[in-house]
C-alpha cells in the first residue's frame, strides 16, 4: 500500500475494490474515449493470475485510478530475450479530476515494486501513443515503431525491466 497525501493506492483484495476499478474504467474507457463496454471487460480480470490495483481518495473513498497486470502467456513483442517471468500490465487509467495528482504514476510504480517482488523480470504494455512521455519519464521504451490500432486509438509496443 502506498499512502500520498490525499490518496491511497493499494492492491485490490476485495470484491468492493474491484467494483472501484471497473468504475474508473467505465468512466475513462467506455465514457471519455468511447470503447464499447462489451470490450472493456475480459476474463483476464477474473482471471486467477490477475492483480488489480485501485487508488482511493482518502476520507471519502472515492475511486481515482486503476491498473492491471498479469502474466504474459506467449512471447512478448521485443522482449524475446528477457530471461525471465514477464507481465503485462494493462486497463491503466485515471478519472479526468485526479490526472496530474501523480496517481497514474504511483499506481505504476506499485504494480512496478509488487512484480518484482514475485520474480518478474519486466513488464509490458500496448500503451496509447499520447501517453508516451508518461510511460517514459517511469523508464518505459518503445519496443517497436509500430503504431497500431486497439478500439479506434492508437497504440505502441513498450516495456521496462525490473
Amino acid at each position: 500500500m502506498t499512502t500520498n497525501p490525499t490518496f491511497t493506492s493499494k492492491l485490490v483484495t476485495s470484491e468492493a475494490d474491484l467494483k472501484l476499478c471497473f468504475q474508473v474504467r467505465h468512466d475513462v474507457f467506455v465514457v471519455e474515449q468511447n470503447v464499447p463496454a462489451e470490450n472493456e471487460y475480459d476474463e483476464v480480470d477474473r482471471a486467477p493470475d490477475t492483480l488489480h490495483f485501485v487508488a482511493v481518495e482518502d476520507g471519502t473513498g472515492e475511486p481515482l485510478g486503476t491498473v492491471r497486470v498479469f502474466p504474459a502467456t506467449k512471447p512478448v513483442h521485443g522482449l524475446e530475450t528477457v530471461n525471465g517471468k514477464v507481465a503485462m500490465l494493462g486497463r491503466m487509467a485515471c478519472t479526468a479530476p485526479s490526472r496530474g495528482r501523480g496517481v497514474g504514476k504511483t499506481l505504476c510504480l506499485l504494480a512496478h515494486k509488487t512484480l518484482a517482488e514475485r520474480g518478474f523480470k519486466a513488464i509490458a504494455i500496448h500503451a496509447q501513443l499520447d501517453k508516451e512521455g508518461f510511460y517514459k519519464k517511469l523508464g518505459y521504451f518503445r519496443t517497436a515503431d509500430e503504431v497500431f490500432d486497439e478500439e479506434g486509438i492508437d497504440h505502441i509496443y513498450m516495456a521496462v525491466l525490473l
